[in-house]
This record gives structure tokens, sequence and C-alpha cells, in this order.
């Protein structure tokens, strides 16, 4: 009888060793080139056979490749040229993976010895690479503005505020098409995720360098500091590497217009004063403010011109109005209460 076994088995044109690993990585859905020669090493005639090629993970078979038939093989004959491309499964798991190869797999050759048919070796299959999707160098309003710092321009409600930004795919998958989303979050305010332009598809390690739009603040939003936030990938219609490195975020305030109206300063002083005239009051100076709030924080205290020797005191501070070409002095301090009185002075 014939005894048919396999030998010289290649891989993508590489020996494979009985029961050895691959060097090469393998992706889902990768074709494998393989090489082998079928001998019969006993002195009877092997009628047509075929040989089968399996890919085994834990015993289970995960794909059968068709069979290449064989012809008749005499007595330690040698066929030495056989050759077939499985293709892996595109859905196939991360991990190891047993290739065999089997002789005579229909079992139709009577043969001496029935359990050396078999030429097994593994493959290591791998995660294809994927995309990282990330935001850089967003501007609000032509300004760059560095993740969760504040942005120079303050803004008040129902404000349009313009943004462009990059996105950057910082791994070596290709991404496909994708959106960037953006929102506001500011205390009592629901955010909604406003969806911009979609970007296109990204090369591995490739860049969107200009992306724009433009984002409108709530006409009734209350004042104070809130944030932004720019997600790529905002419906997460692309598998990535890193999935929770998509958000780029500034801090925007958000001011009353209210607030920032010019308060009203006004002087006055009597009309003349004699030498040594101790002047004192609340009738030098008087200050108003029109919003009513005490946020002056520069009073302009002025001499009168008939009493230039006069020495005026604020919280005992001298205030000398002479020491300038304008003859005045800022206090660099709030004002409160709005009347008020600068103290006591003696003409020179």
């Amino acid at each position: 009888m014939a005894d048919l076994v396999l030998q010289q088995v290649k891989i993508d044109g590489t020996l494979a060793l009985p029961n050895s690993t691959v060097s090469k990585e393998y992706l889902p859905g990768d074709d494998i080139s393989l090489e082998w020669q079928v001998w019969n090493q006993d002195s009877g005639a092997a009628g047509t056979n075929s040989t089968g090629i399996y890919v085994l993970n834990s015993g289970n078979t995960v794909e059968t490749s068709h069979f290449n038939s064989l012809g008749v093989l005499s007595g330690y004959g040698q066929d030495t040229y056989e050759a077939s491309t499985i293709t892996l499964p595109s859905d196939l798991e991360p991990g190891f993976y047993t290739v065999c190869l089997a002789a005579d797999a229909g079992n139709s050759v009577p043969e001496t010895v029935e359990d050396n048919t078999f030429w097994a070796f593994q493959i290591n299959v791998v995660a294809p690479d994927e995309p990282d999707l990330i935001i850089q160098q967003l501007k609000l309003d032509g300004d760059l503005v560095l993740p969760n710092a504040v942005a120079p321009t303050k803004h008040q409600a129902g404000d349009a505020i313009s943004l462009n930004w990059q996105v950057w795919n910082q791994d070596g998958g290709a991404a496909d098409a994708s959106d960037t989303g953006f929102y506001l979050v500011s205390p009592g305010w629901v955010p909604s995720v406003q969806v911009a332009n979609g970007v296109g598809a990204l090369d591995e390690y490739a860049k969107d360098t200009s992306e724009s739009d433009t984002l409108a603040l709530p006409a009734t939003l209350d004042p104070g500091r809130c944030t932004i936030r720019l997600a790529a990938d905002a419906e997460n219609g692309v598998p990535e590497s890193v999935e929770n490195n998509n958000f780029y975020a500034v801090l925007v305030d958000v001011v009353d217009d209210t607030v920032n109206t010019a308060p009203v300063i006004t002087g006055k002083a009597a009309s003349s004063y004699a030498r040594g005239t101790v002047l004192k009051g609340t009738d030098l100076i008087s200050v108003s403010d029109a919003d009513g709030e005490s946020d002056i924080l520069h009073v302009y205290v002025y001499d009168a011109i008939d009493a230039p020797g006069a020495e005026w005191r604020f919280n005992e501070t001298v205030i000398n109005p002479g020491e300038n070409a304008v003859g005045s002095r800022v206090l660099d301090r709030a004002i409160h209460p709005l009347d008020l009185a600068v103290g006591s002075g003696v003409v020179g």
C-alpha cells in the first residue's frame, strides 16, 4: 500500500515547519499563499486523491479551502509542486489560528499509516490599525485658544462666534468621513449639539487643516463663564484606537451689555478759597454711577485753580493733583457709596 505525507510546506514563500508559529502577522481578510509537496513514502501506488486546507481556532474550523486534486503517485513517487490561496474571513477576531494541511483529505487512498497525513502550523491574526481623530488649532473669532483656556474676547448673549479648527488623524489606520460636533455648556442651559459640515476621509496620519462654522449664543443665555466643546467624530461613526480624546474645550466669558455702562463722574468745588482756609466736606467732588453698581475703578480729582497749595487726602492717603500735566490723579479702587468725601485740605 501507499503512505502519503506532506513535505516542504511554504506560506507566502517561507518554509513553515510543523507546529511552528509563522513570524509574519496577518489581518482579517488577508490572502495567504500556500505551496507544498506530496510524497508517497511506501512502495504501493496511490490513486487520485486531494489535499485539504483548514484554518482552525481552538479545534473549531473557521475556514476550509477547496481541495486540490492530485494525480496517481507510484510507489515512492513525489508530487513536488502544489499550490493554493486561502482568504481569511474579514470578521476574524485577533488571535492565534492553526493552518492545517491534510494529504488524502477524502480518505480515498488505503495507506499503511493513516495518521501521518497532516502538516500544521500557527499564524497570528492581529487587529487592523485604526485611526485616531482629534481636534487641533481651535480659533474663536480668529484668536487661537489653547485647550481649557479662556478666549480673549468677551461676548454677549445672542452673539455669533466664528469657529475655525483642524481635524488630525494621529494613528496608522485610515478614517472614513466623519462629522465634528460643537456645543455650549453653561449653568442653567441645556446643551444641544450642533453638527458641522462633514470631514472627508483621512488617510493615516493625515490632517484636515481647514474646518469652520459659527456658533450662535442663545439670546437668553445668562452672563457668566461658559464652555464651548468640539468633538471629532461626533456621531461615533469611525472606530478608533483611542475613543476618549476627541474633545477640545475652551472657556468664554458672557457679559451683560448693561454692566459696562460708563459711569458719569461730575466734580464741583467752591469758586475761591483764601490762603489758610481749611477745605473739607462732600461738596468738593461727587460721583454718580448710571447703572447703580459700585464698579467705578478710576476717579479723577481735580485741584481748584485758585487753591494751588491744597493738600487732598483720601482714606489718609495724600492726593496731590498737581503732580501731573492734567492736574489729576487716578484712584485705583472701587468707589462706594456714590457720593464721597475726599477728606480735608489746607490752602497753602
